[in-house]
């Protein structure tokens, strides 16, 4: 009778034990995918807003150019008077 009791006290604590190492490998598991999607979110924030930046400083560029090439067509073609698009920098020219 108390073999018996020894053998079902072992099997109880190896199953428990198994419990125990199955749920932490599960919170461990998930706690890392968390982490990661963290820091995954938190770079795509970050490059979303760097390439932000980038267009708005290409459109500053955009803005001058067109001014600077809106100022060397009016001054070569005097009797300019009309409307020209131009695609490179999407803007458009009216006297």
């Amino acid at each position: 009778m108390n073999k018996h009791r020894i053998y079902f006290k072992t099997v109880r604590q190896l199953g428990g034990r198994g419990f125990i190492a199955t749920t932490a490998l599960i919170l461990i598991a998930l706690g890392s995918i968390a982490s990661v999607m963290v820091i995954f979110t938190a770079s795509m924030s970050y490059a979303d807003s760097v390439t932000r930046r980038e267009y708005r400083i290409q459109k500053l560029f955009n803005q001058k150019a067109c001014e600077d090439t809106r100022d060397l067509i009016l001054a070569k073609d005097y009797f300019f008077d009309g409307l020209a698009y131009l695609p490179e920098f999407d803007c458009s020219i009216e006297r």
